[in-house]
């Protein structure tokens, strides 16, 4: 059976050096990446999940450099707002 939880890739089914995430971290992870506009979820997966080089985030979004740099600085902030971090 299916979780109810949104699914992100790269991020559901983490596991950090010391083991597996918390489920109730994991969750709480997950619930404040789905409230993130898809943009953001989008630049998540191509920077942490894909591992995109800026380079390569510059001519796979066609995002200014600095546009690029204040959403990926602000999605940290946007999740501490939510709870996490």
């Amino acid at each position: 059976m299916r979780s109810a939880r949104p699914e992100h890739p790269g991020v559901a089914g983490a596991t950090g050096a010391a083991g597996d995430v918390d489920p109730g971290i994991q969750e709480a992870l997950d619930l404040a990446i789905a409230d993130l506009s898809a943009e953001d979820r989008e630049l998540l997966e191509l920077r942490f999940a894909r591992g995109l080089t800026y380079p390569q985030l510059f001519a796979a979004t066609g995002l200014s450099r600095s546009t690029l740099r204040d959403r990926l600085q602000g999605i940290p902030k946007a999740l501490r707002e939510r709870g996490i971090g």
